[in-house]
């Protein structure tokens, strides 16, 4: 498809396309059409947003809780679909220091992760509460640990077949000791202090480590229902009385869960109400360019493949630019989208690159055979659940 065809089918047409998505690809085809490029600080702002992770259209922001949430992530555990407290608290604090953002929404869809690092951010979230109203939408799951981050926000909105809530704390041990006698394995464990080896998979859980397990349980859950009942304005013993159990739609609303019914997309669509971009966020394009774009636009007079070619395009870059955001490598999302690359061949691009990386670093640390015999023997979790 040549140039002049791209052009009729971005300028001069009705478009159905948020507004950061469309300054993604004008900024791609822009330099292609001989056409100036955006102004320098929006440019920068953009850029700013999306290394970031999140997006800004009709001063809302997006911000994307996603996947399994760990405390922390690295490229190739991002690529595997995890989401990091760390990331999100950046992500948070970059839309809350943006002068462009009046509103934000936590878009979540995750069964929830580690205890580890969830419950701070939680709580900083819920401290900023006055500064910018803030939405979390259920889309289509918000439980336990993702059901803590939602329950900062000033309200919580869930689709008629969204999920929330699952408010408790789990942990799980695997005695692998048969396994390792019918195999005719001995594994001994050298250690100093008396409960150093007490959740160890090669040895059955001991009364005194099964206590000492369910206390840690305890004191986890407890810290998580008080954060539930201060946020949500509900009793504790309300908060308990779910039993860590997940409601949907109406009952999540009934059991204090959640504010209110509505689509996930109408909800986010209303937050932003409606506005188009201001003069600011328009690119400054060229008029004698505009002009020969609007011509060729005429002449064309296929809206259906002017519909289609633009929502192919912006599918492609919303993609690509998720794949290098989620992989930390936002900053390369543009030459991957210049490049036309598709999804999967940006993220096997990506891929390769992190692994690349890894690889380097293993060879550097060359670990013994007994460092990763002694490494690969942890498999003990906290998980909220």
């Amino acid at each position: 498809m040549s140039h002049s065809h791209i052009a009729a089918r971005v300028f001069n047409t009705p478009l159905m396309i948020e507004p950061g998505k469309a300054e993604t690809i004008l900024s791609v085809l822009g330099p292609k059409l001989g056409l100036d490029a955006p102004p320098v600080d929006a440019q920068a702002a953009g850029e700013r947003r999306r290394e970031a992770g999140y997006e800004v259209a009709d001063g809302v922001a997006v911000i994307p809780v996603h996947g399994t949430l760990v405390q922390r992530s690295h490229g190739l555990e991002a690529l595997s679909g995890l989401m990091s407290y760390q990331r999100l608290e950046a992500m948070f604090e970059a839309a809350m220091g943006d002068p462009a953002v009046e509103r934000i929404v936590f878009d979540i869809d995750s069964p929830g992760g580690e205890a580890a690092g969830v419950m701070d951010l939680a709580e900083r979230i819920a401290a900023r509460r006055g500064e910018k109203p803030m939405t979390a939408v259920a889309n289509e799951s918000a439980f336990s640990a993702a059901y803590a981050i939602a329950s900062a926000a000033d309200e919580i909105v869930v689709p008629r077949t969204a999920g929330v809530g699952s408010i408790g704390v789990i942990a799980t041990h695997v005695d692998r000791s048969g396994e390792n006698e019918m195999q005719g394995r001995v594994v001994t464990h050298v250690y100093a202090g008396a409960r150093k080896a007490d959740l160890s998979p090669h040895r059955p859980l001991s009364e005194e480590a099964l206590s000492w397990l369910q206390a840690t349980i305890e004191s986890h859950y407890e810290i998580f229902v008080a954060l539930v009942a201060a946020n949500r304005g509900i009793s504790e013993q309300a908060v308990r009385q779910t039993e860590a159990g997940v409601f949907f739609g109406p009952d999540a609303v009934t059991a204090g869960l959640a504010d209110r019914v509505g689509p996930a997309v109408e909800v986010i669509e209303s937050q932003q109400g409606g506005r188009s971009m201001s003069t600011s966020e328009t690119p400054q394009l060229d008029e004698q360019a505009l002009e020969q774009a609007r011509n060729e636009g005429y002449e064309a007079g296929r809206r259906e493949a002017v519909e289609q070619a633009v929502s192919a395009e912006r599918k492609r870059c919303q993609e690509v630019l998720a794949v290098a955001t989620t992989a930390g490598r936002a900053e390369q999302a543009s030459a991957l989208i210049e490049e036309g690359l598709s999804v999967d061949s940006a993220r096997s691009r990506l891929f390769d690159l992190l692994a690349g990386e890894q690889q380097s670093i293993d060879n550097q640390l060359a670990p013994t055979d007994a460092g990763r015999q002694a490494a690969g023997s942890w498999e003990q979790a906290f998980e909220i659940r």
